[in-house]
């Protein structure tokens, strides 16, 4: 492979994860921003011209198949996770695929068989893990400064998201075939990654309940909260939702509980703080949204060229979907799910 890896973008439906990508993209000197692709006629001719991209096509199918590109980031609607990546794979490009992997476990066993076979590397787009409060939090979990974690709770109350910059519609977002659900998985699928990332562990029973609150005529949730119980023991609540309604803030909240001491991450000021029997310690990680995405990609670049499994694999994709859908399940028929859900 060439000193510099061609990337191409496909899909920008994502725009709260495209556009960051484009931009990092275009400032990177690893990597060669050779191409994107949308549906919309008009929102890629704009974005291939402020980028400075040469190449650009409403057909994924001209970015995904040019032989000048080594990989793709696919940020397009979650249904369509599964037919891009597995055409990447297929084509020899590696994939960084957004969140979440897809709209069914079905759809993500699929890319799975197909990066198998294929062998390209494939990533998913778990922001944090690369958050440094995030990882400073998971190294004092390690290192047992909370002794066992017993409980955890993750509070996510976000704003109906916007299909478009300028645009006060939810669009495709809102929609349940493109989404595969609402305020719950939008969110929900990063918090769960988290917790399984946070445990090293896997959850056995999940028991949720899902309702539109504020945003009552759209087709899916805005609001959804589950409890997982973990076969190790812990016991998390998430919280994941679309209710926050301007002028009101977001929240974006983590507390960790141990045997010894707890932790608590703030998402919305990157603080993350330990109490323990010495008292407390806060550490502040001032970034920009842009240094995450830098950092993704920059992981996303190392495992290509070290031959190195990703940060984050399509089977942490998987899971944390699986987790999501037996939350879907749980509402719906009111009552506890054992994973497997049968």
């Amino acid at each position: 492979m060439q000193e510099k890896i061609n990337i191409g973008v496909v899909g920008l439906d994502n725009w709260y994860h495209a556009l960051p990508y484009c931009q990092v993209l275009s400032e990177m000197e690893e990597v060669e921003f050779i191409g994107v692709s949308d549906e919309s006629y008009e929102r890629t001719k704009c974005t291939a011209k402020q980028y400075g991209v040469k190449k650009w096509s409403t057909d994924h199918r001209e970015i995904i198949e040019d032989a000048a590109i080594d990989a793709v980031i696919i940020t397009a609607c979650t249904n369509q996770h599964a037919g891009l990546s597995e055409l990447a794979a297929i084509n020899g490009k590696q994939v960084l695929c957004d969140k979440p992997i897809e709209v069914s476990l079905e759809k993500a066993d699929s890319i799975i068989q197909t990066i198998k076979k294929t062998e390209v590397k494939f990533m998913m787009s778990f922001t944090r893990r690369v958050k440094p409060h995030f990882i400073k939090a998971k190294e004092m979990i390690q290192k047992g400064k909370i002794g066992q974690v017993a409980c955890i709770m993750e509070t996510g109350r976000f704003l109906l998201p916007r299909s478009e910059p300028n645009s006060e519609e939810p669009g495709w977002y809102a929609e349940m075939a493109k989404a595969g659900g609402g305020g719950f998985v939008d969110h929900a699928v990063h918090q769960l990654d988290a917790l399984r990332w946070f445990l090293n562990d896997e959850v056995e029973q999940v028991l949720g309940y899902t309702s539109n609150l504020v945003y009552k005529e759209i087709e899916v949730e805005d609001y959804g909260i589950a409890t997982f119980k973990f076969n190790k023991g812990t016991v998390a609540t998430v919280e994941s939702t679309w209710t926050v309604v301007p002028p009101d803030a977001p929240c974006d909240r983590v507390e960790i509980q141990g045997t010894k001491g707890s932790i608590t991450i703030d998402e919305i000021s990157h603080r993350t703080t330990l109490y323990d029997r010495k008292g407390e310690v806060s550490y502040h990680f001032p970034f920009e949204d842009s240094d995450i995405f830098r950092k993704m990609l920059e992981n996303f670049v190392t495992a290509i060229r070290s031959d190195r499994p990703p940060l984050a694999s399509a089977w942490d994709g998987r899971a944390a979907t699986e987790l999501v859908l037996a939350v879907y399940q749980s509402a719906k028929e009111g009552r506890r799910i054992t994973l497997p859900a049968r």
